[in-house]
């Protein structure tokens, strides 16, 4: 099954025209209309550009702290 997309971020707080989001949020807004919720505890990391470029993520060894601090248990690159 193929999707397109169209997502439209307006700007609220009056900190000038948005040039990235975060991944997270890009899985949270397809996952619905997918019908395929995100898995819990899962950790989506890294920024986009709104051209679409994926940002390096900085300093993953902290990341991945928070991450098992906050109960993460396993990583799992794979596609269910």
């Amino acid at each position: 099954m193929d999707h397109d997309f169209h997502l439209h971020v307006v700007e609220l707080q009056n900190s000038g025209p948005l040039n990235h989001m975060a991944l997270a949020s890009l899985v949270a807004f397809a996952s619905a209309p997918m019908g395929r919720p995100a898995k819990g505890q899962m950790v989506v990391l890294g920024d986009m550009s709104l051209g679409g470029s994926v940002a390096p993520v900085q300093s993953i060894a902290e990341y991945l702290q928070v991450a098992f601090d906050a109960g993460g248990k396993r990583g799992d690159a794979t596609n269910e």
